[in-house]
C-alpha cells in the first residue's frame, strides 16, 4: 500500500481550490458566466484564431511557435496524448512517433508565413 505524502494532500488541496474558484461567476463583455466557462473559451479562442482579447482591452496575439504549442496543449488535455507503445499479437512492438510541424512547414501545408 502507498503511504499518503503531505504533498499528496496539498496537490488535491489545490485542485479543489481552483476548482471552487472555477465555479465563481464573472462578467465578460455583458455577460455573466463561470470563470471555467469563460477560461475554457478564451483557450479555444486563442487556438482558433491565434489571438484572444483579454478582460483589460489587451490583444493576447500567438507566434506560430506559440501557437503549435497552444495546439498541442490542447489535444493532449482532450485525446489524452500519444500512448505508450503496446505489444501487438505477433509479439512486436508498435511505436509511435511525434512529428514537429515547425520542423518541416510544408509537410502540413503551412508555410511560416501562412500561420
Amino acid at each position: 500500500m502507498t503511504q499518503k505524502t503531505e504533498r499528496d494532500a496539498f496537490s488535491r488541496t489545490l485542485t479543489k481550490l481552483l476548482e471552487d474558484a472555477g465555479m465563481e461567476e464573472i462578467s465578460f463583455a455583458g455577460t455573466v458566466q463561470p470563470r471555467e466557462q469563460r477560461l475554457a473559451q478564451l483557450v479555444w479562442t486563442y487556438v482558433i484564431n491565434g489571438e484572444v482579447l483579454l478582460k483589460n482591452g489587451q490583444v493576447l496575439q500567438a507566434t506560430s511557435r506559440e501557437w503549435i504549442t497552444a495546439l498541442k496543449w490542447l489535444y493532449n488535455q482532450i485525446d489524452g496524448g500519444t500512448r505508450a507503445a503496446q505489444p501487438s499479437e505477433g509479439g512486436g512492438v508498435m511505436t509511435m512517433e511525434w512529428v514537429d510541424p515547425l520542423e518541416d512547414d510544408d509537410e502540413i501545408g503551412l508555410g511560416a508565413d501562412e500561420v
